[in-house]
């Protein structure tokens, strides 16, 4: 088994992904290793939010529209293959939306902010 990857790590291989999809705005850690209860074997989980509006996606069927989630697609999947490589564990990259009712949750009780377009960051989002 791999050494757990300290937070450090997570952040430093996360915002080198970031950096290199302009569609990206935010990023945050949250779930178990947020919180710091975390085992060697858990998961990492990520929240993104990004550029694309998704009522923009639905009400439009143009090029613009489809060239932009195909754009988002190949970001999600270069982010979740780099950080899984990187730390041999599962991770989960969530979309946070103005309606989530899922992640949202999670993100505001114990999320960590670990990027935002550009910078480095890393607070408590409370």
């Amino acid at each position: 088994m791999l050494p757990d990857p300290p937070i450090e790590a997570i952040l430093s291989a996360e915002a080198d992904w970031a950096r290199l999809e302009p569609l990206i705005r935010f990023v945050w850690l949250f779930g178990s290793r947020a919180r710091g209860d975390h085992r060697p074997d858990s998961d990492i989980d990520l929240a993104v939010s990004h550029d694309i509006d998704p009522e923009f996606l639905r009400q439009v069927r143009g090029d613009v529209a489809w060239a932009q989630a195909l754009t988002w697609s190949g970001c999600h999947k270069r982010g979740v293959a780099t950080l899984a490589s990187a730390f041999r564990v599962p991770v989960h990259v969530e979309v946070i939306g103005r309606d989530d009712q899922r992640v949202r949750p999670a993100v505001l009780r114990d999320g960590l902010l670990l990027y935002w377009r550009g910078r480095l960051l890393l607070t408590q989002c409370r």
